[in-house]
């Protein structure tokens, strides 16, 4: 009976040890390999992430290009204005839109120009259907 009894001791021990199986020194040998495959994978991840991600100096760059393209679209868009055109000699013989007046020098004049430069403005590089839109355009402006 004593011979019965240390047999089942140990294999209850050997049970208790095969449960806690962290117990045993290769247990934790291979548990610490595979946490520290786990994190090797994960800063190679991270490492990778951050490799993509533009710098301060890139999205200064890409934020500088988007405003150079938004200005060139807008002066794209838009006639030359007095304040933008060359010092050049003019020819006022071109008759002004309706709403504008001819002064004695044969200045074309807005009386109700609220644009960004000066009331003066010069039409000969319009052709008949600019200037026909610019007239609807300031009709709609003033309504």
């Amino acid at each position: 009976m004593n011979y019965l009894s240390s047999f089942f001791c140990l294999i209850l021990f050997l049970l208790y040890l095969n449960f806690c199986a962290c117990m045993w020194p290769w247990t934790k040998k291979w548990k610490a390999e595979n946490q520290m495959a786990i994190i090797k994978d994960m800063s190679k991840e991270i490492r990778h992430k951050a490799e993509t991600l533009p710098t301060p100096r890139d999205i200064d760059i890409i934020d500088q290009l988007n405003k150079d393209i938004i200005d060139e679209e807008n002066l794209s868009k838009h006639k030359a204005h007095i304040c933008l055109e060359p010092n050049y000699e003019r020819d006022y013989k071109y008759l002004c839109p309706e709403g504008w007046i001819k002064n004695k020098n044969g200045q074309c004049w807005g009386l109700h120009y609220d644009g960004h430069c000066e009331s003066l403005k010069y039409f000969q590089e319009y052709n008949d259907n600019e200037k026909k839109e610019f007239v609807i355009k300031k009709k709609k402006k003033e309504k």
